[in-house]
């Protein structure tokens, strides 16, 4: 994916496929945003904004795949999504640095902090 008007190119730091069917992939990149694209096609489905910096990760809410998903940023949030609006319906607040991962299961969300951290959330 391209967009930067210097070089053509944004930094792609991870992606996550939404579903174990793998129809759409979740991206974050270096310009605060998440793009939604189409696994089977090149093609751009959406793109998410709401950070207000750089998004590390994401990661797909582990009862609601289909519905929701995580995202950290070096903006010190961590956000839970709704994939159908593109709306933040939480976000938390609690690494002194930047967050550069999550994890999410069953029961509960990890984060890991630059900060040295790591935190347990309630999902």
């Amino acid at each position: 994916y391209t967009s930067d008007q210097t070089t053509g190119v944004i930094g792609i730091n991870y992606f996550t496929p939404i579903n174990s069917c793998s129809e759409v992939t979740l991206l974050s990149v270096d310009d605060k945003h998440v793009y939604v694209f189409d696994s089977r096609s090149p093609a751009l489905v959406k793109k998410i904004s709401g950070h207000y910096g750089m998004v590390y990760a994401c990661e797909m809410h582990p009862q609601k795949p289909q519905e929701q998903f995580f995202t950290c940023s070096s903006d010190k949030t961590i956000r839970l999504w709704d994939f159908a609006t593109s709306q933040t319906l939480e976000t938390r607040t609690g690494h002194g640095q930047e967050i550069r991962t999550i994890y999410a299961c069953d029961e509960f969300l990890v984060s890991g902090s630059f900060d040295g951290s790591c935190k347990k959330w309630d999902l």
